[in-house]
């Protein structure tokens, strides 16, 4: 056997060092993410996406993360692939079966600024029952806004009659993280305190 030249050995080793360092993830561990691109919201305001990497869910499903923020995901809730308009829009989707087929869960990294996203989202409610509230996300204050009445989402989609939003606005860098937990506002109701519980465990950085 011809031994290793002394450049062989020197590529030996700088591989093996490099492959101790890095962190492979299954493909199933991944949640989709698009590349950046404006989409305009039904209401006229143009919104843009952050192209940032968001690694999901550990092998058992319970937890997610998002432009560095990880949750810890309710058991009943079933993550959903994208479809071709929500793809580029949101950085991933949750259903709620349990409480209605209508229920969903999104997280999406837009620009624009809080308020007015979250006037945009009123203006889906059409100006209806609106309240908002300061909590804790993530080692930060996050504003959560509860809307109700009839929805308008846009993207071909008709009006909703009855229906709620509780939506989240979390000022991180580089751009606000929003989390809008939306459907019948009866069945908003059933798992809004999943929806609480799913906040109270965002962690970030070491925390």
């Amino acid at each position: 056997m011809r031994p290793f030249s002394l450049q062989a050995m020197t590529c030996f080793a700088l591989l093996s060092l490099v492959s101790g360092c890095v962190e492979t993830e299954s493909p199933e561990s991944l949640l989709p993410i698009a590349d950046a691109r404006s989409a305009d919201n039904g209401s006229g305001t143009q919104t843009s996406v952050v192209a940032a990497q968001s690694s999901a869910a550990s092998m058992d499903g319970r937890t997610a993360k998002f432009a560095g923020i990880r949750f810890t995901v309710p058991a009943g809730w079933t993550k959903v692939p994208l479809n071709e308009i929500q793809r580029g829009i949101i950085a991933a989707k949750y259903e709620i079966p349990a409480a209605d087929p209508g229920v969903s869960l999104t997280c999406s990294s837009v620009g624009g600024g809080i308020e007015a996203n979250i006037e945009r989202w009123r203006g889906q409610f059409g100006g209806g029952e609106f309240d908002s509230e300061s909590i804790p996300v993530g080692g930060t204050t996050a504003t959560l806004v509860d809307l109700r009445g009839r929805f308008s989402p846009g993207f071909g989609r008709g009006p909703q009659d009855d229906w709620r939003m509780l939506g989240v606005a979390i000022p991180i860098e580089p751009r606000e993280f929003y989390v809008k937990l939306t459907g019948p506002r009866s069945a908003v109701g059933e798992v809004e305190d999943e929806f609480r519980d799913f906040l109270r465990s965002g962690r970030t950085g070491g925390q």
